[in-house]
């Protein structure tokens, strides 16, 4: 068995940003007198930009914190700062900003938590690895899993994933809604063996073990994509395969074993699309995407709505390292979000271009509105693994493969972007979202992007944020060392 809690210590040298905690453990409002605390979040930690105060009936204690993987923090005490029925409240500071959480301390827990079984549900390539499946840099492998039978008579604490090597390569709060699921990453193909732990919230544990044989470059005669050297379509990059096969529910080094088959197929290859007057992806599927032209007066004018305090276009960027990148205006009034247009692709049965390795829905479904989409998932059981629900209402249904493709993946495959009107007059501005790092490479990338489809009575500029401090070293890196495009560069 390996030691739960494994802990890794990732000092990376990211400028940490705010957004941490995002989830702390145990959930509930009793804590085990021999339990301890776990906060999660998804950005690299380093110690000095942490502070932990803790107290018990009103008197500071001092808890052991120490930092787990790259993005979670396990906040454990002495047997006698603990009394059954006192009350624990626990301040976690981080950023300048203060999270506080209570507890009342309860009985001590000695039953270890259930785990059933686990199973490996999608596997894509990356070429790199973002938080909290650092401290890898890739390339290297994706891996969903899904577990069954997750449970604990006080709180699970976090589940918890292992390699071969013992090393720790993830750690996620549970989720239960619709089901519990970790996402891992691994540098390589071939045999690979993961342990799934779950960890009570008094450091009890149960594991199982997923072994599978990632084979990469495996044949296939899916006429769909087009072979090596295809020029059907620009820039086709030669067709990936990703056989996951021989899939092991058990134990490692156990006696028996439960074999299940899964094939999980990525393709490089793409479909053929027209940049202009089209949908996105150039197909006959309606995926309320409508191809850019020329941003003008007019075609502002039908599709800005408004959109976080301002009024712009829900604009994404197909392809933004391509030699002919595709540009598209999506429905602001049918898709909240970005990645919605993704998942409504997928769950309709029909691949997102630029993502070709993410397999669609089967048997597909057919709704008339996002909102239909988000009350189906909410009455599953498991989710297919290109959704996952957030949020404690389970209001917001996302697509954590579109944002890895968006933000995490070099070369990356869309940019979610807003174009708002300027200060100025006759000027549009561009924008990407608070958690969408920029470097002046992106920058230029999205300008050659947009350029084309400004008419000549207008001018283009970049609005970096605010809200995230690598967008705004980057405009002012810019205007600091005389850009080409500083002079478009609105420094927050």
């Amino acid at each position: 068995m390996l030691t739960a809690l494994a802990l890794t210590a990732s000092l990376a040298a990211i400028p940490p940003l705010a957004g941490f905690p995002s989830t702390v453990t145990p959930a509930g409002a009793t804590l085990p007198v021999n339990g301890h605390v776990v906060a999660f979040g998804d950005r690299v930690l380093v110690s000095d930009d942490l502070g932990v105060i803790a107290r018990v009936d009103g008197a500071i204690v001092a808890p052991v914190v120490d930092i787990v993987g790259c993005c979670a923090i396990d906040i454990a005490f002495d047997d006698d700062d603990l009394v059954e029925g006192a009350d624990l409240a626990v301040t976690i500071a981080f950023d300048g900003v203060d999270t506080d959480v209570t507890w009342t301390i309860g009985a001590a827990d000695v039953t270890p938590p259930t785990l059933t079984s686990a199973a490996v549900v999608q596997v894509v390539t990356t070429t790199t690895f973002a938080p909290p499946l650092s401290p890898h840099d890739g390339p290297g492998f994706i891996v969903t899993i899904d577990l069954e039978g997750v449970g604990d008579a006080v709180a699970v604490s976090s589940l918890q994933a292992f390699d071969d090597d013992g090393a720790l390569v993830g750690v996620v709060p549970p989720s239960g809604v619709p089901a519990d699921r970790i996402v891992v990453g691994l540098d390589t193909g071939g045999e690979q063996c993961v342990q799934i732990v779950v960890v009570d919230s008094a450091g009890n544990d149960s594991a199982v073990d997923v072994c599978a044989d990632i084979a990469v470059d495996v044949a296939t005669d899916d006429p769909a994509v087009p072979a090596a050297g295809d020029d059907s379509c620009a820039a086709a990059p030669a067709p990936l395969w990703l056989a996951l096969a021989a899939l092991l529910l058990g134990r490692k080094r156990a006696i028996a074993f439960v074999a299940v088959v899964v094939v999980v197929v990525v393709g490089g290859g793409c479909s053929e699309r027209e940049p202009q007057g089209s949908a996105l992806c150039g197909d006959d599927f309606d995926d309320h995407s409508t191809a850019i032209t020329s941003i003008t007066e007019e075609f502002f004018a039908e599709h800005a709505r408004a959109q976080f305090g301002f009024v712009a276009m829900k604009v994404l960027v197909l392809g933004p390292d391509d030699d002919t990148p595709v540009v598209a205006v999506l429905d602001s009034d049918f898709f909240p979000l970005h990645d919605t247009w993704f998942s409504w692709r997928l769950v309709h049965g029909h691949r997102a271009c630029g993502a070709d390795e993410i397999a669609p829905l089967q048997p597909a479904q057919a709704f008339e509105r996002w909102s239909d989409v988000v009350d189906w998932a909410r009455t599953q059981d498991r989710l297919p693994p290109f959704l996952a629900l957030v949020d404690d209402d389970g209001e917001r249904l996302t697509a954590p493969d579109f944002y890895r493709l968006a933000r995490n993946e070099e070369p990356r495959s869309y940019v979610p972007a807003y174009v708002r009107r300027d200060d100025n007059d006759n000027t549009w501005q561009w924008r990407v979202g608070s958690r969408t790092d920029l470097t002046p490479h992106h920058v230029e990338a999205i300008f050659a992007a947009l350029d084309p489809l400004v008419p000549s009575t207008h001018t283009l500029v970049w609005g970096a944020s605010a809200a995230n401090a690598i967008q705004a070293a980057t405009a002012r890196a810019m205007q600091r060392e005389a850009h080409p495009l500083s002079s478009r560069t609105r420094v927050p």
